[in-house]
């Protein structure tokens, strides 16, 4: 592993773990966006008169709720 210059008082390897918690979180709000657009465009197409309508509704209210937690925990990274 490279060397990353930090300030002083910071451990390298420390630094390392939280950039790659935050590439994690980065690549799964990515995800959960790009899911969401999907879920809302079949709904909106007709989806929502599927038996499966209900179901994709609540995936895109827990997903949403994930990626405001996502945002919370990158905003406060």
């Amino acid at each position: 592993m490279s060397v990353l210059p930090v300030a002083s008082g910071v451990d390298n390897e420390e630094l390392c773990t939280i950039l790659r918690k935050f590439a994690v979180h980065s690549v799964f709000y990515v995800l959960c966006e790009k899911f969401i657009f999907l879920l809302d465009s079949w709904l909106r197409r007709g989806g929502a008169q599927t038996r499966y309508g209900e179901r994709a509704r609540a995936l895109v209210g827990a997903l949403t709720q994930i990626t405001c937690i996502i945002e919370d925990i990158l905003n406060n990274a």
